[in-house]
């Protein structure tokens, strides 16, 4: 009977996907040797084992909400694209940790991203922010933001640098 419920329980823990099992963040090494993608098609093809995406100057106009598939993301680069309005979906990526959406066409930082707890360097520079959400000061991992390049007012700046006392803010 034991020997039973051990099985069962041992198959039910095998049969759970690996994108819902818990991510051990990588350390600054790991993520250097990781495998970096290019695109979202070959990464799609082991979503599991991307760790590293880089979809710098693609022309992204609107990314594609299969990002969500990459539980494991940890570094996404969406630099010199066209983004306007990143996709609900880009919230299931929690356990970024370095986001670059440097040169697109943001005009503001959507709610979504509140999840990413685990980010410690943001690019946000050549946007077209003028604010930041207030919930920003809730990345106490967040070492590094660049807003240069947009409309922040110096009164919003001292306010970011406020909520954020242990992060390097540049504008």
């Amino acid at each position: 009977m034991k020997r039973t419920a051990f099985l069962f329980v041992f198959a039910a823990i095998c049969a759970i996907p690996a994108w819902s099992q818990p991510v051990k963040l990588l350390n600054a090494e790991q993520l250097r040797e990781a495998k970096e993608y290019t695109s979202i098609e070959e990464a799609l093809e082991h979503p599991e084992k991307v760790f590293k995406l880089n979809l710098k100057a693609q022309k992204i106009k609107k990314l594609d909400p299969r990002i969500n598939e990459f539980a494991n993301l940890q570094v996404l680069n969406l630099m010199d694209n066209r983004i306007k309005v990143l996709p609900p979906e880009i919230g299931g990526l929690a356990n970024l940790q370095w986001l670059s959406l440097y040169g697109n066409k943001l005009r503001s930082v959507p709610e979504q991203m509140r999840s990413f707890q685990n980010l410690s360097t943001l690019f946000l520079g050549k946007n077209r922010l003028t604010e930041l959400p207030v919930w920003i000061g809730g990345y106490k991992k967040l070492r590094s933001l660049d807003l240069f390049g947009n409309k922040i007012t110096e009164r919003e700046y001292e306010s970011i640098k406020n909520r954020l006392p242990n992060c390097k803010v540049t504008i």
